[in-house]
């Protein structure tokens, strides 16, 4: 009968202790008694201690040591540390004052693991670099023991999420810079978390960095450009298309030149790409290439050299220009004169000397030193003798 007494009072301690000392994070064990620690766990265990009564500890058959008997707040105790993750059966066995052995009384522990994270998408893919605006490799690991799983460092644009034992990281960052996250499994057993870098690049830029204006510019043909600069960030080079003949464009050093002397004339639109780096970043520019200034006679073949007696009017010389926006004369004989309105050049008047006489017309403004030459000969007036007879 007393055997009976001190097994009812050793069960009713299992179950007081499975209640409360045998408690883990997720609250109290069922009245069987049977519990759950994480490795490397130590607990205590116990059961209301009979005066003079004696008790053995055994975990799977095998004594605990030490095996304590305290009889401190009528509770004896044993401690035991969990260091090998599995299912355990703990027994404990009174021996009363008298020798009698009651029944042993157990229950079952089991011991789970800590918690595991192992990436599992491709290597490298926890430390990436990718373009702003542009969807992430998606990152995965997988994970044991966990219930879920909380992010933090993560780049606006990108989440992260835990189910069925994998972690997903995804989405396309919208804002840049290295981001260094962690991840935090949540239930289970331990503190596991593992860490990445997302290196989110921003898009290339590109600035004019010679003088204003200077990307929208006029020149005559054949006459070098103000070189055009521009400054970039994140590409690694540049193309060009639209520059005129002549002139050409480089990037070194994160610098964009374009120079050279043009040997076409017309309106060029260009356009410079930058390459590497991110975005399809271009800007645009206008190079004007004024044609050199023509003169071409426009008056009767051989006006432009011809022969007058002296105080007769010369047959007016003209001639069409293009470019030009004025005309200097050199070498007209006396009352004639040269003018220069809307394109064309105009040679008139009546030689008041006579001789011959080379004259140049230089056009003024617009592109190049053009000049037209022609010769003007002036007869005298004849002398007569007077009349006579022997």
């Amino acid at each position: 009968m007393k055997t009976n007494i001190t097994i009812l009072k050793a069960l009713l301690l299992l179950l007081l202790v499975g209640g409360s000392m045998m408690t883990m994070a997720q609250g109290p064990y069922p009245n069987t008694g049977n519990q759950a620690v994480c490795v490397n766990t130590t607990q205590p265990y116990g059961v209301v201690n009979t005066a003079g009564s004696t008790y053995e500890w055994r975990v799977d058959g095998l004594l605990v040591s030490p095996n304590w008997t305290i009889n401190s707040n009528g509770t004896n105790l044993t401690t035991i540390t969990w260091n090998t993750a599995a299912v355990y059966t703990v027994s404990v066995t009174e021996t009363t004052s008298g020798g009698c052995i009651g029944t042993p009384q157990t229950i079952q522990v089991t011991v789970n693991p800590l918690n595991t994270i192992t990436l599992s998408s491709a290597a490298g893919t926890d430390n990436q670099t990718v373009c702003i605006n542009t969807a992430i490799t998606n990152i995965t690991y997988n994970t044991t023991g966990a219930t879920g799983a909380s992010f933090a460092g993560l780049p606006a644009g990108v989440t992260g999420a835990w189910a069925a034992n994998v972690v997903t990281i995804s989405g396309t960052p919208s804002a840049s810079g290295p981001f260094n996250y962690t991840i935090t499994l949540t239930g289970g057993c331990g503190n596991v978390t593992i860490n990445g870098t997302i290196t989110v690049t921003p898009d290339n830029t590109i600035l004019l960095s010679s003088a204003a204006g200077t990307d929208n510019q006029s020149v005559c043909v054949n006459t070098a450009i103000t070189n055009i600069t521009y400054t970039t960030t994140g590409a690694t080079g540049a193309s060009f298309s639209g520059l005129p003949a002549g002139v050409t464009g480089a990037w070194a050093a994160n610098v964009v030149t374009i120079s050279g002397t043009p040997s076409a004339s017309g309106p060029f639109n260009y356009t410079v790409t930058l390459t590497g780096g991110c975005g399809n970043i271009t800007i645009n520019g206008t190079i004007t290439v004024t044609p050199a200034n023509t003169i071409t006679l426009s008056s009767a073949a051989g006006t432009n050299n011809q022969t007058v007696c002296i105080n007769i009017p010369i047959t007016n010389i003209t001639y069409a220009t293009t470019g030009a926006t004025g005309a200097s004369f050199a070498g007209l004989p006396a009352g004639v004169t040269g003018s220069w309105l809307a394109n064309v050049v105009t040679i008139s008047g009546t030689p008041s000397a006579s001789g011959p006489f080379n004259y140049t017309v230089t056009l003024t403004g617009g592109c190049g030193n053009v000049t037209a030459n022609g010769t003007i000969t002036v007869s005298p007036s004849p002398s007569t003798s007077v009349i006579y007879h022997n």
